[in-house]
């Protein structure tokens, strides 16, 4: 089961990254302009063993900006804005006006972004590390330092702020959640990782002290080759989420012996969070979609997806798999 794009165990309302074995581009295939990061992100994307990894993969494509900004891109109702200043926060804009700000790392520097390719920029820090910033066709947002020996930082924070105050939550996979007052989950940050210049993973993981997410990444042990490549990615839940069940999770509810049946397999398969609204949430599709409904979907090759609007019943869909 994936939502999204987000990793495995953030789902109940929102879980998991989707991991695509094999996921494989060419470098030649991205045309890079920024020397400092093109090497390293575009080796990683070509060698990448999952999506998330990918990073030069399925980008927003950019819109006409204004003349203060360095990039500008809208899709799936939220639109990126990215200030040529450094120091200017990142905004996600959402269609109905609500806004959700992200600060780089301090870093050394009050340098300009520069073009990587387009959906792409990137600022170098000055502290052994650039900060690169992709905006996905998919509507999250792909954080990414690029980090060029042992002296740089092992710790970067994101400042996170929306227009509600939010509570961020580490998982025990090292995913983050954000929720708001009332326990609604509208961010999400996928389980951290960090890759070397030989495809080896690097140890890291996410700290969260009040709206800062710190990502703190071991790239000084022995052995690690540089540049190291590290991300946190962001969803932001703005209206609502998206459940998608694979091929073998959309069989096992098909094959419940009733709806009540069907239900605890559903809230088994999204139990982990948040557990009481997800499999409220389930309960109310199965009791509207017997499971003769997924037996159909199954007989005709395809999966199920559940749409759910805040404050709305959740919505199955039939989709290709």
């Amino acid at each position: 089961m994936t939502i999204d794009g987000m990793a495995r165990s953030v789902l109940g309302a929102l879980i998991a990254a989707v991991l695509v074995v094999g996921v494989s581009v060419p470098a030649s295939a991205v045309d890079l302009m920024y020397d400092p990061v093109e090497n390293a992100l575009s080796e990683l994307t070509g060698s990448a063993d999952t999506s998330a990894q990918a990073v030069l993969v399925g980008l927003a494509s950019p819109v006409r900006t204004p003349s203060d900004a360095a990039l500008e891109t809208e899709s799936g109702g939220t639109k990126v804005i990215v200030a040529s200043d450094r120091s200017e926060p990142i905004s996600m804009v959402s269609s109905d006006g609500g806004r959700l700000e992200v600060t780089l790392p301090d870093g050394s520097a009050d340098g300009e972004a520069e073009d990587v390719t387009p959906g792409v920029v990137a600022f170098d820090q000055q502290d052994g590390t650039h900060a690169a910033v992709a905006a996905k066709a998919d509507g999250t947002l792909q954080l990414l330092s690029v980090i060029s020996g042992p002296d740089a930082p092992t710790e970067f924070v994101y400042g996170l702020s929306t227009d509600v105050p939010l509570k961020l939550e580490r998982l025990d996979d090292g995913s983050v959640v954000g929720y708001t007052a009332a326990g609604i989950p509208v961010l999400t940050v996928a389980t951290p990782w960090a890759t070397d210049a030989n495809g080896n993973s690097v140890s890291t993981s996410f700290e969260v002290v009040g709206q800062d997410l710190i990502q703190v990444v071991n790239h000084e042990a022995p052995g690690v080759a540089y540049p190291v490549v590290a991300d946190p990615q962001l969803t932001w839940y703005w209206w609502g989420y998206i459940t998608k069940f694979n091929r073998s999770e959309t069989r096992q509810i098909a094959n419940a012996s009733s709806d009540a049946a069907a239900l605890a397999i559903l809230c088994g398969l999204i139990a982990n969070l948040p557990g009481a609204v997800a499999c409220g949430l389930a309960g109310f599709i199965v009791a509207r979609v017997t499971t003769n409904f997924y037996r159909g979907v199954v007989a005709r090759g395809n999966c199920v997806q559940i749409n759910t609007v805040w404050g709305t019943p959740a919505i199955p869909f039939e989709v290709k798999c």
